[in-house]
């Protein structure tokens, strides 16, 4: 679901690079009699992709006349791209996501190549560019063999389909849960019934929303002690602001991001904003909180905020103020983001600092 440049390799191109250094003489000359069959099945395979129409390809049509499947896949596939002539194209292919980041589901790391249409049942497609996409274990697992029987079950293409620029992701936190979200497809309104319909399979498909939910709530236990300090220092609008700062640091890389979505939603919900993150949240509340309970004494209370510039260049000030330990904590949480120039910097009880200019 996010997208990729196709590979620049022909199919053509790719396949001889493959099988042209194949040691034994008589193998090799049967590899390179089926050219032209491997160069015709990716012509079928690109106008396929291009119509919307992969569910209607006869596999019948993508077999190697004179050599049985698993011969092929294993002759040209796995000894000649995966450990042969073809390995350099191979590993384009697997290194082309930034920071090696699954493109079917923007979370795991990729570690192998998905046939987009199964190699054995597709053997012509074995080790064309088009039909191979960078994809981690899970993924690909989740996946396994399985092929489009139509146009609604075509799962995204990362070369072809391009969704990843709109905000289609979205959750709610789950009442009574402790701040568990539930992730869904919120369909922006230009997309078309088709595009909605494959981009809900997908979701289905891959498990995303279950997964995103689990990453969620290992970050929501990460944060948990920063959200208190909040509330415990200024109470429901200092946690509101705190995860929409977040938030925006993450969606402005990635507006699907999950780690941005969660900061979202939990922003979004009142009860969570007041404290529904914490087991005995009932038994807290401001006026109960260690700071409520102070007698009134000269204090010097120090205040920090941050100054950071995203990913994209933007430049961002803290929407709230921290103490020094949580100043830190965020600091490395925009910084692990990909967030540049994050500087603390020390102000004034009640004041924020603008963005630099």
């Amino acid at each position: 679901m996010w997208h990729l440049d196709p590979p620049g390799v022909t199919p053509r191109d790719s396949y001889v690079r493959s099988v042209l250094p194949t040691q034994m003489l008589e193998r090799r000359r049967r590899l390179l009699a089926a050219t032209d069959t491997v160069q015709q099945a990716g012509v079928r395979f690109r106008g396929a992709v291009g119509a919307q129409t992969m569910h209607e390809l006869d596999s019948g049509a993508f077999a190697v006349p004179g050599i049985a499947p698993g011969d092929f896949v294993k002759w040209a596939y796995k000894n000649g791209m995966c450990s042969g002539g073809g390995r350099d194209i191979y590993d384009e292919i697997l290194d082309a996501p930034e920071d090696e980041r699954c493109p079917m589901c923007g979370q795991g790391e990729v570690k192998q190549l998905d046939h987009v249409m199964p190699k054995m049942k597709y053997p012509a497609l074995c080790v064309d560019p088009l039909n191979l996409v960078p994809i981690c274990e899970r993924c690909n697992y989740v996946k396994g063999q399985a092929s489009p029987t139509s146009v609604d079950t075509t799962p995204l293409h990362p070369y072809v389909d391009q969704v990843d620029t709109e905000s289609w992701l979205d959750a709610k936190v789950v009442p009574n849960r402790q701040g568990q979200l539930k992730y869904y497809v919120a369909a922006p309104p230009g997309w078309d019934d088709s595009l909605t319909a494959r981009v809900h399979h997908h979701f289905a498909l891959f498990e995303l929303a279950k997964r995103y939910s689990v990453h969620a709530n290992r970050t929501l236990k990460s944060i948990k002690y920063s959200l208190q300090e909040q509330v415990d220092r200024a109470g429901e609008d200092a946690v509101r602001a705190y995860l929409l700062d977040a938030a925006v640091s993450r969606l402005q890389h990635d507006p699907n991001s999950w780690d941005g979505v969660a900061h979202r939603a939990w922003a979004a919900d009142a009860e969570f904003c007041r404290g529904a993150f914490s087991a005995d949240a009932p038994r807290r509340s401001l006026a109960s909180s260690p700071a409520a309970r102070m007698t009134p004494m000269a204090i010097t209370m120090k205040n920090f905020s941050l100054l950071w510039t995203d990913p994209d260049g933007v430049h961002w000030a803290s929407a709230v103020g921290y103490d020094e330990p949580s100043a830190a904590r965020r600091q490395k949480e925009l910084e692990d983001a990909g967030c540049r120039e994050v500087e603390i910097i020390e102000t004034e009880p009640g004041q924020l600092p603008d963005p630099r200019p």
